[in-house]
């Protein structure tokens, strides 16, 4: 398996509600997936998690073997060039 995003065990929490909970997820590269659930489940926050722009409160998260949790931000930057995404209405801005 050629993983392209591995998450391991993160957990992410926001005024003591557990919105991540030990997430786990292997997405493979050249597969295409979704991410559905209802609002506040934390797709928005996963997502954030694989860019850097949130760090996790345990886990680690692997984009192309590299650990994005320990990635300073001049790393980050390099690898948020490679990924787009677009944000859903005003979840853009935290």
């Amino acid at each position: 398996m050629d993983a392209m995003i591995d998450i391991r065990g993160i957990t992410k929490s926001f005024s003591g509600r557990k919105v991540l909970d030990s997430l786990n997820l292997v997405i493979e590269r050249g597969k295409t997936y979704v991410i559905i659930g209802r609002s506040g489940c934390g797709k928005s926050v996963m997502l954030k998690h694989i860019m850097g722009i949130l760090k996790p409160e345990s886990g680690h998260l692997f984009v192309d073997s590299h650990d994005v949790t320990q990635m300073a931000d001049k790393e980050l930057n390099s690898l948020r060039m490679k990924i787009g995404y677009v944000f859903q209405g005003g979840a853009l801005f935290d």
